[in-house]
């Protein structure tokens, strides 16, 4: 299954279909004019043999295209094949700040109500220039009395040449957060760096 929810099996994709599908953001998108079109795609291209599954996969896909924007760029789901909204990462774009990129690890890990130091791990960047990856867990507060419930947060940043990319995911799962922590640096390092438009000394137009 493709990242669109094309049952092509010869496309070529940017991160594994069988661990990340990626939601579109807005419709029409693609061939689909809507979010159940999407959404019924995506259940017949995974193609489950038991017909609940399927029926799940098709009301999280729905869930999840018609889920506010929330300022995204991009949007992934992780592990779509159980048919649970299991984990979702969200994508937000900034344009590259020195004054951003040095406070980078603490926009990462920042969380209105701490109950952990930040864990700040320095990725191999692949083609970018740098990416860092902070995990932390958050307390949430309650109004009844009682121990309060925490949660997990992950955010990686990835700066390329004239971009900030901060990756996010929060789940009060921390075994899910856990398992699925390598497979975000993945699809992170992963994913292809936007290319640039330049002009060279001749006043060429030239991508790198």
């Amino acid at each position: 299954m493709s990242a669109s929810g094309s049952p092509d099996p010869d496309a070529v994709h940017d991160f594994d279909p069988e661990l990340w599908i990626e939601v579109p953001l807005g419709f029409p998108a693609e061939e689909f004019d809507s979010a159940e079109a999407w959404a019924r795609q995506i259940a017949e291209s995974a193609a489950p043999a038991d017909a609940a599954v399927r029926e799940r996969i098709e009301t999280g896909a729905a869930t999840l295209a018609s889920a506010p924007r929330g300022g995204a760029a991009r949007r992934f789901w992780f592990f779509p094949l159980s048919g649970e909204v299991t984990a979702i990462v969200d994508c937000f774009r900034l344009p590259r700040d020195s004054r951003l990129e040095d406070s980078l690890e603490e926009i990462l890990g920042h969380v209105d109500a701490p109950s952990t130091d930040p864990v700040v791990t320095q990725l191999d960047p692949g083609a970018a220039m740098r990416v860092v990856r902070v995990a932390r867990i958050g307390r949430a507060e309650t109004a009844e009395e009682g121990p309060s419930a925490v949660y997990g947060v992950i955010r990686l940043g990835r700066v390329t040449e004239r971009e900030i990319e901060i990756f996010e995911t929060v789940n009060d799962d921390l075994t899910t957060m856990g398992y699925m922590m390598d497979q975000l640096d993945r699809l992170v390092i992963d994913l292809p760096v936007p290319e640039y438009e330049s002009v060279d000394d001749r006043g060429e137009a030239r991508t790198r």
